[in-house]
């Protein structure tokens, strides 16, 4: 039970009791509603003694009072993180002590502090209690107050990277801070991944965007591989089938099957917005054909390279000539736009048809 009461309303732990009033567990679900601190114990008394059916005991008013009086020391020491989890540790309530730290942590995940505490307590748990608590880290974000991860030696983390550096330029030493936290991660499953001038390996990238769920990325950055050669695009694309919102503020290597094995890896969900990444050249039937498979209607697409014109004119029109005579039916609207002003601009593909 624990914690699930620990931000419940006087009508809510009311309207709980009612729930089990008359079952056998009864008496012994509203005893256990005052074992452990939290700001409706006055409520959780009040509700005991008018459900339960006997009266307040003695037992019962001393545990009440007991985990007031821990409240009150926990409220009292919220600014002193040292102080705070050792007040937690004096509920001997595992449950509660877990969903009390990850709420802290995901207020303030980079509190070095009280990582390091949390990582002690859990290491003093079983096999089977660490299992439990593997996913307790839903996200980490680094700004320019949060580099420090010195003494950390492992973080969990379930869906949420964002690393927002803006005032450092892409060549300062800050900009591998990101390299510095992937060799502590211990697990990831990330949806949104969101990161600002880093300098990343290609492998890292692989990581990071490993288990194929990722549903946003935002990256300006580099990614380059040992010989310092920017991620070719495929490559770049290829975890992303679930991403709705794709911006890849980086360079990419063009490799001579790069757009054809683009085209062919059907995206799973379509997507709404796509920045594309620089390259240095652009097939322009590959790059349209692959727009018209997978995005969405009413979807924008930006791309930085330097466009001919005439060149994409030709590439819509071939696209949308094959697709006719392939049978296809929907043609998405895009905005398909150049990242440089005075570059020509589309919609596509309503005034091809």
């Amino acid at each position: 039970m624990s914690a699930e009461f620990f931000e419940r309303t006087r009508t809510g732990i009311r309207n709980y009791c009612y729930r089990v009033l008359g079952k056998e567990h009864c008496k012994n679900t509203l005893f256990d509603i005052l074992t452990f601190p939290h700001k409706n114990l006055k409520e959780a008394l009040e509700s005991n003694e008018e459900y339960s059916g006997s009266f307040t005991t003695p037992r019962i008013r001393q545990t009440y009072h007991k985990s007031q009086k821990l409240f009150e020391k926990i409220t009292a020491a919220k600014e002193d993180t040292i102080k705070w989890f050792q007040y937690l540790l004096e509920s001997n309530d595992d449950r509660f002590i877990i969903q009390n730290v990850e709420a802290r942590i995901s207020e303030k995940p980079t509190n070095k502090d009280l990582w390091k505490l949390y990582i002690e307590f859990l290491k003093e748990k079983d096999t089977e209690d660490k299992t439990a608590t593997t996913y307790y880290y839903n996200s980490l974000m680094v700004n320019k107050d949060n580099l420090n991860f010195e003494g950390i030696q492992s973080v969990y983390i379930c869906h949420v990277i964002i690393i927002e550096l803006w005032h450092y330029t892409i060549h300062d030493p800050q900009n591998l801070i990101l390299s510095n936290i992937i060799p502590k991660l211990k697990y990831l499953d990330l949806r949104i991944l969101k990161i600002n001038r880093q300098n990343i390996s290609t492998s890292d990238y692989e990581f990071l965007t490993n288990s194929g769920n990722i549903e946003k990325i935002v990256f300006h950055g580099r990614i380059s591989d040992a010989r310092k050669n920017p991620i070719s695009l495929e490559n770049i694309f290829k975890p992303l089938s679930k991403a709705t919102d794709i911006e890849l503020q980086t360079k990419v290597t063009i490799t001579p099957n790069s757009w054809k094995i683009l085209v062919s890896n059907k995206k799973e969900f379509k997507t709404n917005f796509i920045y594309f990444p620089d390259c240095d050249s652009i097939d322009y039937f590959d790059f349209i054909e692959y727009l018209l498979h997978n995005c969405a209607d009413n979807s924008h697409v930006v791309y930085p390279h330097v466009a001919n014109g005439i060149e994409m004119e030709n590439g819509i029109r071939c696209v949308v000539e094959n697709a006719k005579q392939e049978n296809i039916k929907f043609f998405p609207k895009i905005d398909l736009r150049n990242y440089y002003a005075g570059m020509p601009k589309f919609v596509l593909f309503e005034s091809y048809l």
